[in-house]
């Protein structure tokens, strides 16, 4: 039981030959990647302000957060 415990722990990641930059490449790219570079390299373009101020409140105005007041 001991040997057929540990042989398949060894065999199976040779056998499936898990690449870690391979998997983790897509999970950037797809979460990260697309949600944080596209939204970032928008708003850091131009839109900055425009968006900013039309999705989000006035960070330094004190009105924009009344709970907090």
């Amino acid at each position: 039981m001991d040997h057929h415990f540990r042989k398949p722990a060894n065999d199976i990641t040779s056998q499936l030959e898990i690449n870690f930059g391979d998997l983790g490449r897509p999970g950037r790219g797809g979460r990260g990647g697309r949600g944080g570079r596209g939204r970032g390299g928008r708003a850091s373009r131009g839109s900055r302000t425009d968006k900013s101020s039309a999705s989000a409140p006035d960070v330094d105005d004190p009105e924009a957060f009344p709970a907090l007041s």
